[in-house]
């Protein structure tokens, strides 16, 4: 089973972290960022506003 951690790297943008793959930088434009909040909301079973 693979897991994959995401961190915030400031305005530059994310960092994916994949066991046996390495880091990769990603910079994400604002709808990129609007789709991780969201995903995170489900995620975390947080109601959408």
């Amino acid at each position: 089973h693979s897991s994959c951690r995401i961190q915030p790297i400031g305005q530059r943008g994310i960092i994916t972290i994949e066991r046996n793959r390495g880091a990769h930088v990603r910079v994400l434009d604002i709808e990129g960022v609007r789709q991780l909040y969201e995903l995170r909301a489900v995620l975390e079973g947080v109601p959408r506003g």
